[in-house]
């Protein structure tokens, strides 16, 4: 049987010697190589300050510390860069704050490699021309919008006067007023979300939605100028005579003031006031001059939102690709790409330059 031989024990009274030449970082290899290994570190870990360097180094004029070396930049498109820079750099911002390397996982690893800042916070300082505009123009769109739709509510809740006239004569055209009211005013929400957020495809959304709300404009414009122009008269006669009961007959004599169609005795709706020999008048002469001016005035009103709509419209299809400066869609190249490549030519140079090899096993195993 042979024997074993004892394995080396090292002396724990002597001094240990200091070796210079070698330099770990636990704290920072630990908490950047837990990234590609899946292992969490503790988030209230302490980060060791760097070690100081020998005091052979050069000292940078008018500095008492030595000048820490500097790493050689590639022409390629670094690691660090894939790993701590945002490609197109935005140029909407001007200033821009930087977060302190030891916030991010491995972010004092790539600080002592490239001795670059990490990740930046953008903070915007001014808007856009084109941005302004838009803004603008969607103001006036959410201004002309709400007054469309709370004069419409107001007429279905019959809080105006000759509410009910209105409703019982001119239902169709209520009931598009409402229609574009609420369109413009749900596409001028969407114009103020997309503008806030710098958002280009909602910004896309409500230029598109601006056109139903003009077809709706259009459409309240065509039958109340028809109504009025053509056929005023033959349908109020034909909806006196067939398409109102007694309910809506009532109601419009209540409100006019006044007993029959033409006469007390020709098809009214019997009431305390109206009755076969009232002193009131007719509703015909009263509704035709309440019904010439009512359309009159909303033709009007909303044909001169017309122009104002077409301003809002193109200011959408000019401006709202120019929200920011960015140009494009803002891909990332695929030089930018990082893959798994890229990591593991960047932790074999780092471990040349700290003198640690780099966890092989990890990388196989996240291959």
């Amino acid at each position: 049987m042979s024997e074993i031989p004892p394995l080396p024990t090292p002396d724990f009274s002597s001094t240990p010697v200091k070796d210079n030449s070698i330099v770990i970082f636990p704290g920072h290899l630990s908490r950047a190589f837990s990234y590609f290994t899946g292992k969490q570190t503790d988030p209230k870990e302490k980060v060791s300050s760097l070690p100081p360097l020998p005091p052979d180094y050069p000292k940078p004029s008018g500095s008492n510390q030595p000048a820490r070396p500097r790493f050689e930049q590639s022409f390629e498109v670094g690691i660090t860069r894939k790993f701590t820079r945002r490609w197109p750099r935005p140029q909407a911002v001007r200033h821009l704050s930087s977060i302190s390397s030891s916030s991010t996982q491995f972010g004092d690893l790539v600080s002592i490699a490239s001795e670059e800042p990490a990740l930046t916070l953008e903070r915007p300082t001014r808007w856009t021309t084109h941005k302004w505009v838009l803004l603008a123009s969607i103001v006036m769109l959410i201004g002309y919008g709400a007054v469309v739709l709370v004069y419409s509510i107001l007429v279905w809740f019959g809080v105006i006067q000759y509410a009910e006239v209105s409703y019982a004569t001119d239902y169709d055209v209520l009931v598009l007023s409402t229609l574009a009211g609420s369109l413009l005013v749900f596409s001028s929400l969407v114009g103020i979300t997309g503008t806030l957020l710098n958002s280009r495809p909602i910004l896309a959304i409500y230029a598109l939605l601006l056109w139903p709300a003009f077809t709706a404009l259009l459409a309240v414009i065509y039958l109340a100028y028809r109504r009025v122009t053509f056929s005023l008269i033959s349908t109020l006669d034909s909806s006196w005579t067939h398409h109102f009961n007694d309910a809506t007959r009532l109601a419009i004599q209540n409100a006019l003031h006044c007993c029959g169609y033409t006469s007390p005795l020709h098809s009214a709706s019997p009431s305390l006031r109206c009755y076969a020999r009232s002193p009131l008048p007719g509703c015909k002469g009263t509704l035709l001059h309440f019904e010439r001016t009512k359309l009159i005035q909303v033709w009007q009103s909303v044909f001169a939102l017309v122009p104002l709509h077409l301003y809002i419209m193109i200011a959408a299809l000019l401006c709202a690709n120019h929200v920011d400066k960015r140009f494009g869609k803002g891909i990332m190249p695929r030089n930018y790409w990082l893959s798994t490549e890229d990591v593991r030519r960047e932790a074999e140079r780092l471990g040349k330059k700290i003198k640690v090899a780099p966890p092989e096993k990890a990388f196989d195993r996240g291959a």
